[in-house]
């Protein structure tokens, strides 16, 4: 009987750990991309209607202090303790099989801007959802998420049947790779009172959770609505990080902060991507030749993607990158050889 190669199985091993060393890392500095008040901002802005008039650079006032990333417990038991005995009790709890711990993704209250309600103060969670290829409908998860924002309220937010301090909840999830038949769409999930006999009053008493999907464009393509365009472009598009904080800055206004600006070079991990590339083409040319090649690829292809989504001139686009002026004529005669080509 034959045994397998001990070396190759190691191999196989870490490879695999490394790989998913690497997804938790990515994992978590999407989060903490989407924890930036800046990216929280527009989120509100475009589903929470009670913001719809408030200029976008102004909601940061509203976001009470720091969102918590992934240290609030979700399970029941675990949540209804104040924001900080969770968080100073997250290292004692057990993890559930095949998924980690247990928290949500990113948790904050957030003021209401002119409320006339006694409790001014929601919360509200944000999911980052690579796929929907899910063994369950992603809304009833929602749901789910919904049902526990409201009820771990108890004995934090009101106790006995206090009932009408019970504050109004959101659970916002970014879905990064969706199917073609629901990509660049946002849906939202909602309590709505139906009279069934009579006309009973509305007086909007149930209103106290919803929940919003938002599922990006897929690769190569835009979309009209802003947010999903925004956010498309951070987690979806293949540009660079470069290029990435020209296009927000340049085309959606959004200005890109140092903590930003980070979390998009961790999460594109550039400078291993041009490393790699340079390396597969090295097996065949040499390594050297190989990594200058894909080097020199991946700056026509950044170059061509500005000059299509910025529409702009091969020199604009060579400038925006800081290529330098001794370097453009030969990437100018490779874009000359893309046009003819095209």
């Amino acid at each position: 009987m034959e045994t397998e190669d001990p070396v190759i199985i190691n191999n196989h091993l870490s490879q695999t750990l490394e790989n998913a060393d690497y997804a938790a890392n990515l994992d978590e500095h999407a989060k903490e991309l989407l924890a930036d008040k800046t990216i929280l901002s527009e989120l509100i802005k475009r589903l929470i209607p009670d913001f719809k008039d408030i200029p976008t650079e102004e909601i940061k006032a509203y976001i009470n202090g720091t969102p918590y990333v992934s240290r609030i417990h979700l399970n029941p038991g675990e949540t209804n303790p104040s924001f900080e005995e969770a968080v100073r009790s997250l290292g004692q709890e057990s993890r559930i099989p095949n998924e980690g711990l247990a928290t949500f993704d990113v948790l904050f209250t957030l003021t209401l801007p002119d409320s006339d309600e006694v409790c001014v103060e929601v919360y509200v969670d944000l999911e980052a959802q690579s796929s929907e290829n899910l063994p369950y409908p992603l809304e009833t998860r929602a749901v789910y998420y919904l049902a526990r924002l409201l009820s771990s309220q108890y004995q934090r937010d009101f106790s006995h049947s206090e009932y009408e301090k019970l504050r109004k909840v959101y659970s916002i999830w970014i879905v990064m790779d969706p199917s073609e038949r629901n990509a660049n769409t946002i849906s939202s999930i909602a309590f709505h009172q139906e009279a069934l006999l009579g006309k009973p009053e509305d007086n909007g008493g149930y209103d106290k959770a919803q929940a919003f999907v938002v599922r990006l464009q897929k690769s190569g393509n835009q979309s009209e609505d802003r947010l999903v365009g925004l956010l498309s472009t951070l987690f979806v598009s293949d540009l660079s990080p470069l290029e990435k904080k020209i296009v927000l800055s340049q085309e959606y206004n959004v200005p890109v902060n140092e903590h930003m600006e980070r979390m998009v070079a961790n999460m594109c991990n550039y400078s291993s991507y041009v490393l790699n590339k340079g390396i597969q083409q090295g097996m065949q040319q040499g390594m050297q030749q190989g990594m200058q090649q894909g080097m020199q690829q991946n700056a026509v292809s950044n170059i061509k993607s500005l000059m299509v989504k910025m529409n702009w001139t091969p020199m604009q686009a060579m400038d925006a990158l800081s290529i330098p002026a001794e370097a453009q004529a030969k990437y100018a005669e490779m874009l000359s050889v893309w046009h003819l080509e095209n």
